[in-house]
């Protein structure tokens, strides 16, 4: 939630919404409350007053956390970071590596597992096992199945289909407030 926040801050408090362009786990610091800072802007841009996106020719950021239409085009705006964060996403709750040579060739990508693994009814083979540790409680099945739908939202390859940072941050809150609720009424 900290991290949907931020990035969403940087897409909405500006006149020149920023985009970060590099959400990975080793750009993301705790502090002492152990609340989510983003940290190393290098690859941060604004973009331009009156555009709907930026041009870059030199395509940067970690592979397989680009986004689609960054690759083929070059184009980039907001959707980029919703992309990227809908990667973070799915690497916390798989705890796997983002490219696993060891899947089929189609699931080398998490992305691309995770949403085989849901095709085929399969979500609990992908979420980490620290994850399922912690137990049972109500409606924690249905709270995984809508983080990794949200997160798949994210990586959507058409970039109009994926939601705004805002939504995300919203639907991330809504997700934390039902599973305090539902721990909260299992005592």
């Amino acid at each position: 939630m900290d991290m949907a926040n931020a990035v969403a801050f940087l897409h909405a408090a500006f006149a020149r919404p920023i985009v970060f362009r590099n959400i990975t786990p080793w750009n993301i610091l705790l502090d002492d409350n152990h609340e989510a800072k983003l940290s190393d802007f290098s690859y941060s841009i604004s973009i331009p007053e009156d555009d709907s996106h930026v041009r870059d020719v030199d395509i940067i950021g970690t592979s397989g956390l680009v986004a689609p239409e960054y690759l083929t085009t070059g184009n980039f705006n907001e959707k980029l970071d919703v992309f990227n964060f809908g990667v973070f996403l799915l690497l916390l709750l798989s705890g796997q590596k983002l490219a696993d040579h060891s899947r089929p060739e189609e699931e080398i990508f998490l992305p691309n597992h995770v949403k085989k693994c849901i095709e085929d009814d399969r979500l609990n083979e992908v979420i980490d096992s620290t994850i399922i540790a912690e137990g049972a409680w109500p409606g924690k099945e249905q709270q995984l199945q809508a983080f990794a739908a949200l997160a798949l939202r994210c990586n959507s390859t058409v970039a109009e289909d994926r939601p705004t940072m805002i939504d995300v941050s919203k639907e991330l809150r809504e997700m934390h407030r039902s599973a305090i609720s539902c721990r909260q009424q299992q005592g």
